[in-house]
């Protein structure tokens, strides 16, 4: 067996409604056919992969401390746009270099406090 990639991502909410707009409107992810689970829920897409699953519940695990997953990644082309387009969202943000590598990172929550790292090589190493 080898892992090839990361498939998604799974965010359980209370805030449904609002998560989807965050990921759709915000990160520009579209709403795609989900399979008809009794449970609601939502895939969100990039391209044509369903990168982000949004599953509604009434008590949601919020992140803590004491969870292990940090955050997760996307890689994006256009770290100015992106840039933009959080700022126009009012999302408030922090900006990041790997050292030594053409790498830019901004970082961000969603509504249920999950973090998110948006990754983007530049022209230039930091």
């Amino acid at each position: 067996m080898a892992i090839v990639c990361v498939h998604h991502v799974n965010i359980s909410t209370d805030r449904f409604t609002e998560t989807c707009d965050f990921y759709c409107n915000v990160l520009n992810l579209s709403r795609g056919w989900r399979p008809p689970f009794r449970s609601r829920g939502a895939w969100l897409y990039a391209g044509d992969i369903p990168i982000v699953h949004v599953n509604e519940v009434s008590t949601p695990k919020r992140a803590s401390a004491e969870c292990a997953l940090d955050h997760y990644a996307f890689l994006i082309d256009d770290h100015a746009a992106a840039k933009q387009r959080l700022d126009s969202a009012n999302i408030v943000y922090r900006e990041a270099a790997v050292p030594e590598t053409s790498i830019r990172q901004i970082l961000l929550h969603d509504p249920n406090g999950v973090a998110i790292e948006l990754q983007c090589p530049v022209a230039e190493p930091q």
